[in-house]
């Protein structure tokens, strides 16, 4: 006997308007951060790389002179190692925004929000704080392999000479190609495509630091900033767990004031193999409470509740740790007696019951069988657990007895 439907496995794909949208207006912000210009930007740039060069060397993790060194006299290779820092990691995470939008929509949206808000708290390091790589810093002893290679779409070639290059702390590549990691880590994918980006993650920090378009403490700066951002932004729950859809929300906040937003059923169980017998009052509850126990993990909203109300965040589904199963599965005896009209009335005062918000919403109301009649379990569930058509169909499906 379970409950479920079809709200707890699938989400709907966003419109792609208002995608785009989104996109169209993190782009702007970029524009406008990027075109912020002040007097000394550029000496303060230069000037905070060396200051992080020296650092570095300080700490005696210095190794991006030696890798530049090493690269430089290998053209192949160079030029290899130019083109992934060009292209990769764009590749790969705009790829990912693309099939997790067309394959996992409730995935797409909180991952969509992590990579703007890697994105945006960058952009305000890279106008607060700039920092010139140090291939553009002369005196250092870096080579500039873009400029060696004339690499296509790298940052310092033609192609995108009028992008901000006094932005190397935190390392986007390093933010992105890490983001991509956490992102398929999240959604526990296979482990192949986890093995493929954990090493295009090792390879990208090797590429950036050879190349002399970041130091070391760039590469931590921005794999910092990825992981708060993911952290911050995923949803404090299972696999499943996802932003409450947009009419699930509405009827949380409506639904009280017209119609308790839920439905229900009755279940009739039976009775040859679960008997009420004199003096083991409890029995059939106990035995339901056991089937439910077994198969609550097999619908991921059975164990989620909706977060607390916040006017900065949309509510989410997060992960109840402990079910209170004396009130998930409680008995009511008194609807027992001879007669339908009990029964009837508390199926009335269950279903017109507004569940409470601070569980997982749903409840199993156990009426044990008197004088020969069936026991039975009155079932409620808030619409966002089991829709009507899907409680009637799991309940059809289920066995008579528990």
């Amino acid at each position: 006997m379970r409950i479920g439907g079809t709200a707890h496995g699938d989400s709907p794909r966003p419109s792609y308007r208002r995608e785009l949208g989104i996109w169209l207006a993190v782009f702007a912000v970029y524009v406008v951060l990027t075109s912020i210009e002040w007097s000394g930007r550029q000496r303060a740039a230069v000037e905070n790389s060396r200051w992080l060069f020296d650092l570095e060397r300080s700490l005696h993790i210095d190794i991006e002179l030696a890798l530049n060194h090493w690269l430089v006299p290998r053209e192949g290779l160079r030029a290899a190692a130019n083109y992934e820092y060009a292209l990769t990691y764009i590749v790969s995470s705009f790829g990912l925004l693309v099939w997790l939008y067309l394959r996992r929509p409730a995935t797409y949206c909180w991952a969509r929000a992590s990579f703007i808000l890697l994105n945006l708290v960058s952009l305000i390091c890279f106008a607060v704080y700039p920092v010139a790589p140090p291939r553009l810093v002369a005196d250092l002893g870096f080579t500039d392999t873009v400029v060696l290679d004339r690499t296509w779409g790298s940052w310092g070639s033609p192609l995108v000479s009028h992008v901000n290059q006094l932005a190397a702390m935190p390392s986007l590549h390093i933010g992105w190609a890490l983001w991509v990691s956490l992102i398929l880590a999240a959604i526990a994918s296979r482990r192949l495509s986890q093995t493929v980006s954990g090493l295009h993650v090792l390879v990208t920090l090797l590429v950036i630091m050879a190349t002399a378009n970041h130091y070391l403490i760039d590469a931590a700066g921005g794999a910092f900033v990825a992981v708060a951002s993911v952290a911050v932004t995923r949803p404090r729950a299972d696999g499943s767990a996802h932003w409450v859809a947009a009419t699930d929300a509405l009827l949380r906040r409506v639904g009280p004031r017209l119609a308790a937003p839920q439905v229900g059923g009755v279940v009739l169980l039976d009775s040859d193999r679960v008997p009420s017998r004199p003096g083991q009052e409890g029995q059939v509850r106990n035995a339901v409470e056991e089937v439910v126990r077994t198969h609550v993990n097999e619908t991921p909203r059975l164990r989620q509740r909706r977060s607390r109300p916040s006017r900065l965040r949309q509510p989410r589904w997060v992960h109840h740790r402990d079910l209170d199963w004396s009130w998930h599965v409680s008995e009511d005896t008194l609807a027992s007696v001879d007669g339908e009209a009990p029964l009837h009335a508390l199926m009335a005062q269950v279903a017109s019951t507004p569940l409470p918000r601070d569980r997982p919403p749903w409840r199993l109301l156990v009426v044990p069988g008197r004088g020969g009649r069936r026991p039975a379990v009155i079932m409620v569930a808030h619409h966002a657990v089991a829709d009507g058509l899907g409680a009637i169909a799991e309940a059809l499906a289920a066995p008579e007895s528990p």
